[in-house]
């Protein structure tokens, strides 16, 4: 087997609570067999160390200042990851640093066109230094697609998107999947969620909603539409703006849940009589599927990813139709919550992404 090294920054010691990109790597990482780990060595180009999975795998840290360490690495991380001496190099954020050596095969995941066509979500970054490191990795993308071998991303919708903007012949889908021990319906959720929340009204649910891709204030919008009696809650950060705007439309029909600890998520899914999930674009949009998992009808925005996801599993409203997301929200309050068994969540298996990620590092057919 080659000699593999990936850049598991996203998945460092310091990273208690995993962004999407760290969660995705995270899964495929731990579901590695585990005689294929002593070819992976696990790398941080920060002075930070990586997961080590309890020492199953090989990790190594470039020991760079943090400060303008991401640019340093972007720019010339190829000359150090050069003298490690490695067949493959895995990025699974996007960007693979430049001047790795020709004789490296390179593999990068590109999970969503979001940097290209969602811009309004980098105009949340405030601060000069975290806006010079996105426009840089912005600028980084494109030299990424072009030097790498292999190209894979987390979703058909989105390798689609990726393979028309880029002009690509072919684009490889490792999809992420969910936590098959954890999300499942629970039956005493109603009284698990009132001791928590001490709420006991029938509740919409959505998560995750900082961005403006996340389309947030549409679901406001629609929601004063909704007549029937429930609340709106939502799990996740929101800014300070966010929550001002819906406490001011909505009144105590709004409530933000905060952060919420991956354990509690099957309680809240299940307690939900729906989750909405309302955005613009996603490269695969897990929370939909897991509340699936749980039993709890799903409404999305009739967006490719949901369609390929979601299926026959989820009712569709298009991205401008406020009066159709009111009228779902609406029947779903109308009517008591019966629990719906999923059939599209076998389809997706960790184990099974993260054999297709070998298999591509080691180049055999997929």
């Amino acid at each position: 087997m080659n000699k593999i090294l990936v850049d598991a920054s996203v998945v460092s010691d310091l990273n208690t609570y995993f962004t999407g990109i760290g969660w995705y790597t995270f899964n495929i990482l731990k579901n590695v067999q585990p005689d294929k780990r002593k070819f992976i060595t696990l790398f941080n180009p920060y002075d930070i160390k990586p997961w080590d999975f309890n020492g199953t795998y090989n990790t190594y840290n470039l020991n760079i200042n943090r400060k303008l360490g991401t640019l340093r690495f972007f720019a010339f991380g190829g000359f150090k990851i050069n003298k490690l001496g490695h067949n493959v190099y895995w990025a699974p954020n996007f960007v693979i640093p430049r001047f790795i050596s020709s004789n490296t095969k390179c593999i990068v995941t590109v999970h969503d066109l979001t940097p290209f066509k969602h811009t309004d979500d980098s105009i949340m970054i405030t601060n000069f230094e975290q806006k010079i490191k996105n426009d840089f990795f912005i600028s980084n993308i494109k030299n990424s697609i072009k030097r790498a071998d292999i190209v894979t991303s987390v979703s058909q919708s989105s390798a689609n998107e990726i393979k028309d903007f880029f002009k690509l012949k072919n684009i490889e889908v490792v999809t992420p999947a969910y936590d098959k021990t954890l999300f499942k319906p629970i039956i005493n959720s109603k009284e698990l969620f009132y001791n928590k929340y001490k709420l006991d009204k029938r509740f919409i649910l959505i998560g995750n909603m900082k961005y403006p891709r996340k389309n947030f204030n549409f679901v406001i919008e629609a929601f004063k539409k909704v007549k029937i009696e429930g609340l709106l809650c939502v799990f996740g950060t929101l800014t300070n703006e966010q929550v001002e705007f819906a406490q001011r439309e909505l009144g105590d029909k709004f409530k933000h849940l905060g952060y919420v600890d991956e354990k509690d998520l099957p309680m809240i899914y299940s307690a939900a009589n729906a989750f909405v999930a309302p955005s613009k674009m996603e490269g695969f949009d897990m929370p939909p599927l897991e509340a699936r998992a749980c039993g709890t009808k799903v409404i999305a925005s009739d967006i490719p990813v949901h369609r390929e996801v979601l299926e026959n599993e989820a009712e569709y409203f298009m991205l401008n139709d406020l009066e159709k997301l009111s009228k779902l929200i609406s029947d779903v309050f109308s009517v008591d919550k019966i629990i719906e068994p999923s059939k599209i969540i076998e389809k997706y298996d960790w184990k099974h992404s993260a054999d297709k990620m070998i298999k591509i590092f080691e180049g055999d057919n997929i």
